[in-house]
């Protein structure tokens, strides 16, 4: 028990005298709060980052053998691409130094990601689990995606 006084005037003391809560439910409390943020933050994530959207295994893919200078490079010559189909597009570096990037380009029935582990451009086609993509127009974005590559970007 704690107590604290205040002193008026004439040197008239007033006490008053409070509890503090031990260290265990100060930390229970804490550990409480903490969980119920953290769920609210995690379905406040998975509304505006569906990832369970599209489905796990590609339905097509290409892959090419290009140079890419810098980023804002490879995002100029996508942008086109991304915006004439639809799509929205991230280009980000995967290393500070080295050229490795991640592309990456959805719309509501499928989702592109682009990515050049060891120097080849490698890209996939996901589908969405409701009302994605068919085979054939996976297909033709490849080929739309391969051929404008080929014509801006130069070969190794």
């Amino acid at each position: 028990m704690s107590k604290l006084f205040f002193t008026y005037k004439h040197n008239t003391e007033i006490g008053l005298s409070f509890s503090t809560p031990s260290l265990g439910i100060i930390m229970f409390r804490n550990t409480i709060v903490f969980v119920f943020v953290m769920i609210i933050l995690t379905w406040c994530y998975k509304q505006v980052f569906d990832y369970d959207a599209y489905e796990g295994i590609p339905i097509a893919e290409g892959k090419f053998s290009i140079t890419v200078p810098s980023p804002e490079a490879l995002e100029s010559v996508l942008r086109p691409f991304s915006d004439a189909y639809g799509f929205k597009l991230q280009v980000a570096r995967t290393h500070p130094t080295d050229p490795h990037f991640l592309i990456m380009m959805w719309r509501p029935d499928s989702s592109i990601l682009g990515v050049n582990p060891f120097g080849d451009f490698n890209f996939y086609i996901y589908p969405a689990k409701k009302n994605g993509i068919s085979l054939k127009e996976a297909n033709k974005l490849v080929s739309y995606l391969a051929h404008k590559l080929e014509q801006e970007m130069p070969n190794k």
